[in-house]
């Protein structure tokens, strides 16, 4: 590998990279990931479009601690209280969680 980027590309790519990168980024992505990760993770600062809350509350019953219930539809009574009182968050966080948001749905609305 040269230690120096040449100006003009060569007809076969060399054997292993060149100790210093060009300073200018190349025209075509390359076609596959690199075998090597970043050294960090990349930064946006607009937020994602889907949030990573699934809000969807779990159905039906369940048994906590030797009790059975429908424990989300039991929260819902008193959520402040109820939810971090029987650790629901994970299982009912449309009831448990204010900053939970269902994901937009795609195509037109059926509703009149």
């Amino acid at each position: 590998p040269s230690s120096m980027p040449s100006s003009v590309p060569s007809a076969m790519p060399s054997l292993a990279p060149s100790s210093m990168p060009s300073s200018t980024p190349s025209a075509m992505p390359s076609l596959a990931p690199s075998s090597m990760p970043s050294h960090s993770p990349s930064l946006s600062s607009e937020p994602s479009q889907i949030p990573s809350i699934n809000c969807t509350d779990r159905t039906g019953q369940w048994d906590i601690n030797g009790d059975t219930r429908n424990w989300c539809f039991w929260a819902r009574k008193d959520s402040i209280v109820r939810c971090p009182t029987r650790n629901l968050i994970v299982e009912c966080p449309a009831t448990c969680n204010n900053d939970c948001v269902d994901p937009p749905t795609s195509g037109p609305s059926n509703a009149p």
